[in-house]
This record gives C-alpha cells, sequence and structure tokens, in this order.
C-alpha cells in the first residue's frame, strides 16, 4: 500500500535489510533522513533552498546614488563573457546554461558602488539591465546575479557590461560568470573571468 508521502511496505522492507542492526527505535529516524532526501530530489525547495535562492537576488545589497565624478577616485568598465548555451555533438545541439554572475569587493576596507550589470546578446544588443539604481558593496561583501537556464534572449555566446567605482582607493572587484547546465545525465560547467575596457585612476602613483 502506498500512503500520502509515497513511501511502500516494500521500500521500508529493503532499508531494514540494507541496515540489519536496525530496530524500533532507530527505523523511525531513517524513515524521516530517507524522505527528507526523496524530498529533495524530487526538485521541492525546503528551508535551506529558500535562503540560497534569496541570496542571488541584487536588492538584497543597499542601493545608492551613483558616485560624482568629481568624487570618484578608482573605476572600471568590465567586460564579462557568458554562454546561455554550448554546442554539443556533430549536429551543434544547443546545451542550455544557467549563468551566475559573481561581483566580489576584494578590498579589505573600502566598499565600492557598481553602477551597471547590462547583459548583452551575442549581437550585441543590450537585453536587459540588472540594476535599476547603482548598489553598495562593503568591504569583501559579494552581488550576485542569475540568468535561467530557460532564458535563451542572450544566443549562445553572451556578454555583461560591468561597471563600479569608489570615493577612495579600493583593490580592483573579482568578477566572474559562472555557467552550469544538466541534462541527459549529463553536465557542464564553465568559469569566465571579466576583461577591463577602461580602468579610472585619478593619482598616477595608483596606477603603479
Amino acid at each position: 500500500m502506498i500512503g500520502r508521502t509515497g513511501f511502500t511496505e516494500s521500500r521500508r522492507i529493503k532499508l531494514q535489510r540494507a541496515y540489519p542492526m536496525t530496530n524500533r527505535r532507530t527505523f523511525p529516524l531513517l524513515l524521516i533522513l530517507f524522505l527528507a532526501l526523496a524530498q529533495v530530489s524530487c526538485g521541492r525547495q525546503g528551508p535551506v533552498g529558500a535562503q540560497l535562492a534569496n541570496l542571488v537576488d541584487a536588492a538584497s545589497n543597499p542601493r545608492v546614488e551613483p558616485i560624482p565624478e568629481d568624487r570618484r577616485v578608482v573605476g572600471q568598465t568590465l567586460y564579462l563573457p557568458a554562454y546561455s548555451a554550448v554546442a554539443t555533438a556533430d549536429s551543434a545541439e544547443p546545451f542550455p546554461l544557467a549563468i551566475t554572475v559573481v561581483i566580489r569587493n576584494t578590498d579589505q576596507s573600502q566598499a565600492i558602488v557598481v553602477s551597471r550589470v547590462a547583459y548583452f546578446n551575442q549581437r550585441g544588443v543590450l537585453v536587459k539591465e540588472h540594476l535599476e539604481r547603482p548598489i553598495q558593496l562593503a568591504a569583501r561583501a559579494t552581488a550576485v546575479f542569475f540568468v535561467k537556464e530557460s532564458d535563451t534572449t542572450g544566443g549562445m555566446a553572451a556578454s555583461f557590461s560591468i561597471e563600479w567605482a569608489s570615493e577612495h582607493a579600493a583593490t580592483d572587484p573579482l568578477v566572474e560568470s559562472i555557467m552550469v547546465g544538466t541534462a541527459s545525465m549529463q553536465g557542464i560547467t564553465l568559469r569566465c573571468t571579466a576583461q577591463v575596457l577602461a580602468d579610472y585612476r585619478r593619482f598616477k602613483e595608483m596606477q603603479k
């Protein structure tokens, strides 16, 4: 008989055979663990998954006003490659990928302001501005942006344009895109790092 949990008598017997030392007191604990793992494997999002999902949200970082040029000390415009799909097999079958963009403020004491995270497709056309207003990253803080695996607007070879600045001397952030895809018992992972397009340093000694 199958109950509401979907746990069958045959599965209970299999568990008891797999763990012969299990008695009536410990078996309910194993049953609870089994059901919890089954829930995760079926794609149901538990409390931990919900918490992680909330982290992939730039709104969790404080929104601030842009830094005026006369107060800007350092800043960069970055080009970040990304892949929303890769070609596989001789037929060039597209293998879809989810994109996670990670911006890490590597400075140990100074905050930086990220003013733009723009997503472009492979033709160079703007697809989406991921920021409505600039966000502030505290020292050692990180901002995360996400493009769904089902989002094909970027084409195969997409890119991001990222701009940041600070009112104080600060180390350059570490900016990466991580692409992950899983389908048909296969898994693909790619990582790209940002390239500097424009570099602003108010003082010459900071360019060393």
